[in-house]
């Protein structure tokens, strides 16, 4: 499915940076994992089919098997339970979306109840994984009245996007965009659309 879509205004809640590949790990919530480990989410990911790193990725969570289960019940974990999500979920990063060697990650927790800016990410692929509510992702297509977002290096912004390819997201569900793809969180009016976004940057640009 394609669609021109337009930028608007946008309201959006950074809940916290979770995690990054240097920094140390932060604490959330009270809920106690049944497991929390690498290997039991590279046992979940066993059966997961892989994208080409060039191309948009799609995962439903029926598809994903207990991965979702999983990374939910560490989500809401304190100290050291915040340490294994981190583990986890970027295993579960580097499996879905293959990026080059040394590159570096970071994931924020984002609560949208509106849509999102049209932006195209230079160097840098991104994971999305659906917590709460529903969301469409645009992703490709051609962005006009392309410029550089001020303040942000790296990151361009557009005011419409052409010929876009929707990937309808609910709780659950994960999703990746290509390094250099441009893309749109649309948030139906009167919604609301939590998720993580994990940000892997290409080590030639760090």
């Amino acid at each position: 499915m394609q669609r021109t879509v337009a930028s608007g205004a946008f309201a959006v809640v950074v809940l916290g940076l979770l995690w990054m590949s240097t920094a140390s790990d932060g604490n959330s919530g009270t809920r106690s994992p049944q497991t929390t480990n690498p290997a039991a989410t590279a046992g979940a990911l066993a059966d997961v089919a892989r994208v080409p790193a060039s191309e948009p990725g799609h995962w439903p969570a029926a598809h994903m098997g207990a991965l979702p289960r999983l990374l939910d019940a560490a989500l809401d974990r304190k100290g050291e339970g915040a340490t294994r999500f981190n583990e986890q979920f970027r295993f579960a990063a580097k499996w879905l979306v293959d990026p080059a060697p040394g590159a570096a990650y970071d994931v924020i927790a984002i609560r949208r109840e509106r849509s999102g800016r049209i932006e195209r990410p230079i160097g840098q692929a991104q994971l999305y994984f659906a917590l709460e509510g529903n969301a469409t992702l645009w992703v490709g297509g051609q962005i006009a009245d392309e410029k550089q977002a001020e303040g942000l290096d790296g990151i361009l912004l557009g005011t419409r996007l052409d010929r876009a390819q929707a990937i309808e997201l609910r709780a659950g569900d994960f999703a990746s965009v290509p390094p250099g793809w441009p893309h749109h969180v649309v948030v139906a009016e009167g919604g609301k659309f939590s998720y993580l976004l994990v940000r892997i940057n290409d080590p030639s640009r760090r």
